[in-house]
């Protein structure tokens, strides 16, 4: 069944804010497969270049060219900026 612009639009919208499926797999839109997939790839790409990039200026930042200790002390802050993250929510929180 064709989907409204609006629909697919909505659709791209809910998926970036939250890629756990495949776009282009979507039930009820399957006759816009190809736009999806091509979506769904630039996307992807894109994510991947941009987490490259933000390794490299990391490594740069933290002044070693030892790759497998620069991915170890990234993925370090990346698991503390996430705790950090989810801290500043629970402190919001309050307990009665």
């Amino acid at each position: 069944m064709e989907k409204t612009r609006e629909e697919i639009e909505d659709l791209k919208a809910q998926w970036k804010a939250d890629p756990i499926w495949d776009l282009w797999n979507t039930e009820g839109f399957e006759d816009h497969y190809d736009e999806l997939s091509t979506f769904q790839m630039v996307c992807e790409v894109e994510w991947k270049q941009q987490a490259e990039n933000e390794f490299i200026e990391f490594q740069k930042l933290i002044g070693t060219k030892n790759k497998k200790l620069s991915k170890y002390l990234y993925a370090m802050a990346k698991k503390i900026q996430k705790l950090e993250s989810d801290l500043s929510v629970l402190e919001g929180i309050r307990y009665y």
